[in-house]
């Protein structure tokens, strides 16, 4: 992820967590997460795990749930930033 900026003004590099996964099944078992909740998606920082499932098989629709913190002294105005999303499957 990029830092949410504009110009030279920031949003804080820990603003995003991602503080829960929805899981919908479309097909098979359900399943079992191994993360615990929030995880900071720290700006310019190596990659994090926003969902691992230790069990099931199937096809499935996955809904993360952001936070994104804005601090009450942040100056207004369009930010923008870059999230990342890598998809692997397999056992």
């Amino acid at each position: 992820m990029t830092r949410f900026a504009t110009g030279e003004r920031a949003l804080p590099a820990d603003a995003l967590r991602v503080v829960g996964v929805d899981v919908q099944i479309v097909d098979g078992s359900a399943p079992t997460n191994r993360l615990s909740y929030p995880v900071v998606v720290a700006a310019d920082a190596p990659p994090v795990r926003v969902f691992s499932a230790a069990s099931g098989r199937g096809v499935y629709v996955l809904a993360p749930r952001i936070h994104l913190a804005i601090p009450a002294d942040t100056y207004a105005a369009r930010y923008s930033g870059a999230v990342t999303l890598t998809l692997a499957a397999g056992p």
